[in-house]
């Protein structure tokens, strides 16, 4: 019997982990960047790995890591509602325990992440309240569709204004005001 195929498939899968392998840690978010970047404290205890074979070095021992929340784009600060974002991001997390599930380091060397504050998903809650967009570019969520759908129809945070334009291009809002 030839054992070369079950010999490559096993190498391959320990070379190229699934791409479903995630890295959890919990930690306190010390502070923010702006309505989709945080910085947290890793909790010692707290950094896993579901899979054993993900060459990703783990995380330091108490060490501040950047965060950029996934598959969301709230305005950058110097953008209308960019402050409003940051605030409303603040007030749900801003010194919390919070859990982050990553897959990868993005540009920057930003852990890319979906963030949990008990049960509430931060990224989707932000969309639905209407202080980041769905960033369709990196992401399908259904979820994150409707909680869009959801903000726009209800008119919440930089909805309110006509029609803004994406988040990352410009927020050109002010004009509006």
């Amino acid at each position: 019997m030839n054992k070369f195929p079950a010999i490559a498939l096993t190498i391959i899968a320990i070379l190229f982990p699934e791409p479903s392998a995630a890295h959890t840690f919990t930690g306190r978010v010390e502070r923010l960047i702006d309505g989709d970047t945080i910085i947290v404290r890793v909790d010692c205890a707290s950094r896993t790995s579901t899979n054993a074979t993900n060459r990703a070095r783990p995380l330091a021992c108490s060490s501040l890591q950047r965060v950029r929340l996934a598959e969301i784009d709230a305005p950058e600060m110097k953008q209308p509602y960019g402050p409003e974002a940051k605030k409303a991001l603040s007030d749900m997390i801003l010194h919390r325990t919070v859990v982050v599930q990553w897959k990868r380091r993005g540009r920057y060397r930003r852990i890319i992440g979906q963030v949990y504050l008990g049960t509430v998903w931060i990224n989707g809650d932000l969309v639905e309240r209407g202080w980041a967009r769905h960033f369709l570019r990196y992401s399908r969520s259904q979820a994150l569709a409707e909680a869009e759908a959801e903000a726009r129809r209800s008119v919440r945070g930089f909805w309110k204004q006509l029609s803004p334009s994406p988040c990352k291009r410009t927020l050109d809002l002010a004009s509006s005001k």
